[in-house]
């Protein structure tokens, strides 16, 4: 969490959360769902990375972007995390999260609509569907 959001939780600590205007595609992809015309995405590379960098979960495995002292709740279309296939140098690859953290995973799954999703340290999460192909040649 940055540190910026840390002394604001410090300064105002008794902020409501929200809910109801941020979601989390199953492409990793972060849209507005508020007031706004719904399912505007975040594009802007500074916005993404500051709420990938304040993206989390809580103890009752409810996932959150935390705005300054204000927690918004994430609806989530499939899984909390999303990965993306990324080559490596020698031929194998990467996943990284939608959040450019680098897990490595722990087991692979496959749900009953045909699916991969992987456990990872960070949670359960699902490949996008635009790189199934890369990750399924690999494999």
């Amino acid at each position: 969490m940055d540190e910026i959001v840390q002394q604001a939780l410090a300064r105002w600590p008794n902020v409501p959360a929200i809910a109801g205007w941020l979601k989390l595609t199953a492409r990793g992809e972060w849209l507005l769902t508020g007031d706004v015309p719904a399912g505007v995405r975040i594009t802007h590379p500074n916005m993404r990375r500051f709420i990938d960098r304040n993206y989390a979960g809580d103890e009752h495995g409810r996932w959150f972007f935390q705005n300054g002292p204000q927690k918004v709740y994430v609806a989530l279309e499939y899984t909390p995390w999303v990965y993306a296939v990324h080559p490596v140098p020698g031929g194998g690859f990467c996943l990284l999260p939608h959040t450019r953290l680098a897990p490595c995973p722990d087991a692979v799954m496959l749900d009953e609509g045909g699916q991969f999703l992987f456990q990872t340290p960070l949670g359960v999460g699902v490949i996008r569907d635009t790189d199934m192909e890369s990750l399924t040649t690999w494999l």
